[in-house]
């Protein structure tokens, strides 16, 4: 298996033409359109962007696009969808949130607990790798980059004895930039350039923000600081979206955001925070449901058969209303 690759941090030169009137228009955080996903692009030929808003609740999410202060997140829904979703089986935390958000299981089976009770995540549960499995590595690039160094962490055996939840699968991404704390201008950046470096090829890219849920526990969920933590993370949702129309690629590649957790009302915490949210520009997404369901959308909408993953995902696809009808024989 091949050694990940790991992006560099690239510094933007001043951009010409195009490009400079689109990096003027998003530095005052103007509404720019997204892009523009065609449902009709056979799944087995779409690439996909998850993108993770750590700590962002749904309330405050929805006060927000009330307000009309997420744009990026207005245009993504508008021929899409945004359905709530909720964390039912796990601990309302980075660690779990996120064992669950990209492999589809919970704790018995990853071993992801909390943020102060976990094992590594063993090799073959993400959906990173089901990709990987169905399409094969050199047919599609798997891409994880995120903004926390310990949560989301692949450092192993001998730290904390069994080693960060992500050491075991990241030998088998394309790409994996993390272990280091990152402001949404790093993790975004960073972003754009793998966005640059795979576009002529089928993808599926993780992108984590990690500013709402700092915000969050220095200032509280009703403050201020949380809420510009947001909209910057929204921005950077419209740069992604503008690159994607810029390399072409915006009609192939679908766009998700969710969250790992919330926060606790009007608090510093997230001890019971499970109520989250999953934006994106697939209309196929049609109905809410749980953090387990999100894998199982991701894999469906790309082509792959979620019921064929082993172990069995105990979620289903948010395209559908109930559990899929037994094919006729």
């Amino acid at each position: 298996m091949a050694q990940p690759a790991i992006v560099p941090f690239v510094q933007h030169q001043a951009p010409r033409g195009p490009r400079r009137l689109l990096a003027a228009l998003l530095s005052f955080g103007a509404a720019l359109p997204l892009a523009a996903f065609d449902s009709a692009v056979p799944p087995a030929q779409r690439s996909a962007v998850l993108v993770s808003w750590d700590g962002v609740g749904r309330e405050r999410l929805r006060e927000l696009l009330a307000a009309g202060r997420l744009p990026g997140v207005s245009a993504l829904v508008r021929d899409g969808s945004q359905v709530d979703v909720d964390v039912t089986d796990h601990r309302t935390d980075t660690k779990a949130g996120h064992a669950e958000m990209l492999t589809g299981y919970g704790p018995e089976v990853t071993g992801v607990r909390s943020n102060t009770r976990s094992r590594p995540i063993p090799a073959g549960l993400s959906v990173f790798e089901a990709l990987q499995r169905r399409f094969g590595s050199d047919r599609i690039a798997t891409i994880m980059i995120t903004a926390k160094a310990g949560n989301l962490g692949s450092a192993g055996p001998g730290f904390l004895r069994r080693g960060q939840p992500w050491s075991l699968v990241r030998p088998s991404l394309t790409v994996w930039d993390g272990d280091a704390l990152r402001d949404a201008s790093v993790v975004g950046q960073l972003a754009l350039a793998c966005l640059r470096r795979f576009a002529g090829q089928r993808f599926f890219a993780f992108f984590h923000f990690g500013d709402a849920d700092r915000a969050g526990h220095q200032k509280g969920e009703r403050s201020d600081p949380y809420a510009e933590a947001i909209v910057s993370c929204d921005r950077w949702l419209n740069a992604i979206a503008a690159e994607l129309r810029a390399l072409a690629v915006d009609r192939t590649t679908m766009v998700f955001v969710t969250a790992d957790h919330g926060f606790d009302l009007a608090r510093r915490e997230h001890r019971d925070a499970p109520r989250v949210f999953l934006a994106t520009d697939d209309p196929a997404v049609v109905r809410g449901g749980d953090q387990r369901d999100i894998v199982p959308t991701l894999l469906a909408e790309l082509g792959a058969d979620p019921a064929a993953v082993r172990p069995t995902l105990a979620g289903l696809p948010l395209t559908s209303i109930g559990p899929p009808e037994s094919p006729t024989q």
